[in-house]
């Protein structure tokens, strides 16, 4: 489970630097930080689509959001979802809980038995997986795989990544709602 965990925590950086990829400045040198993408059949046609991945290469992740009303996406019946498989060779199994979230959350945990993905729990919840070594330190795996711009404030505001991380200073999830002061605001001009 353990290795699973760690697939999914790779797959999910590589997405993040993917989508931030675009927006990388060009070094002193002038070229790009990013290595350009296979010459695929479509470039002739004056697109720079990357390569498609072949059904073989498609990795099947199990995502669950911790709320049992949620109507799970059927994966792969959008145009969205099917172009995502195509790019990056990852298929999501969204799942929803058969009963409150962080209870249904808390069984996985004591059985070591959860997804590779888990989204819409509670932080106290959160806070056991963190506490049961059953998470991935993020900060770890960009140290390893050698991705300091995930971190460094330029994908995701540092504000928002102090924010994120847990009483140990380490950072665990991926944060998917910020702002630049790491707290966003609203009309009330509460934070």
């Amino acid at each position: 489970m353990r290795r699973s965990v760690v697939v999914l925590t790779l797959i999910v950086l590589m997405v993040t630097v993917m989508l931030s990829a675009g927006c990388r400045k060009a070094n002193n040198a002038g070229t790009s930080n990013i290595k350009a993408s296979p010459k695929t059949s479509s470039d002739d046609e004056g697109t720079n689509a990357p390569e498609s991945k072949k059904p073989d290469d498609v990795v099947e992740i199990e995502y669950m959001r911790m709320d049992p009303s949620w109507d799970p996406l059927k994966w792969g019946e959008d145009p969205v979802s099917k172009e995502m498989t195509r790019r990056t060779g990852i298929r999501l199994k969204c799942l929803a809980p058969s009963g409150e979230g962080d209870q249904v959350a808390n069984v996985m945990l004591m059985s070591d038995d959860y997804p590779e993905l888990i989204g819409g729990y509670s932080q106290s919840t959160f806070n056991k997986y963190v506490d049961a070594g059953a998470l991935y330190s993020i900060d770890e795996l960009v140290e390893k795989y050698n991705c300091p711009h995930i971190l460094d404030g330029t994908t995701v505001p540092s504000a928002s990544l102090a924010v994120y991380r847990s009483g140990d200073g380490k950072l665990y999830s991926v944060p998917t709602w910020y702002s630049e002061d790491g707290f966003g605001s609203d009309d009330s001009g509460q934070k």
